[in-house]
């Protein structure tokens, strides 16, 4: 049972990184292809994933499985990071320019000012 749900949550995993690397993430969708698919292999055989733990000094497959997802976690967070300072920084350049765009239409000219007194 559930072996059942671990392989339909990294078969979705797949699915949806296959959606990111047709949007445009080309690099982070085949990263996340090949990990899901890796991952979806060591689900069906464990032992694999003990001889793999062993050879790289872990002591048990699921111990080295999730080392490996909780890296794979902090480099999509600073990847997600990263992004949204990007946007952030877009944003703020984007708001100053149309601020100074639209107190340019705002500020009277000298011109403006001598037909308001007359």
């Amino acid at each position: 049972m559930i072996k059942i749900i671990l392989c339909s949550c990294f078969l979705i995993t797949c699915i949806l990184s296959i959606k990111i690397f047709i949007q445009g993430a080309r690099v982070l969708g085949v990263v996340m292809s090949t990990l899901s698919l890796v991952a979806l292999f060591f689900v069906i055989y464990p032992d694999y994933s003990n001889l793999v733990a062993h050879y790289v000094g872990v002591g048990r497959g699921a111990d080295l499985v999730t080392y490996v997802l909780f890296g794979i976690v902090f480099i999509g967070l600073s990847f997600f990071i990263r992004a949204y300072l990007t946007i952030s920084e877009e944003i703020t350049i984007l708001t100053r320019h149309i601020a100074l765009n639209s107190a340019k239409d705002i500020i009277p000219t000298k011109a403006d000012i001598d037909a308001i007194d007359n």
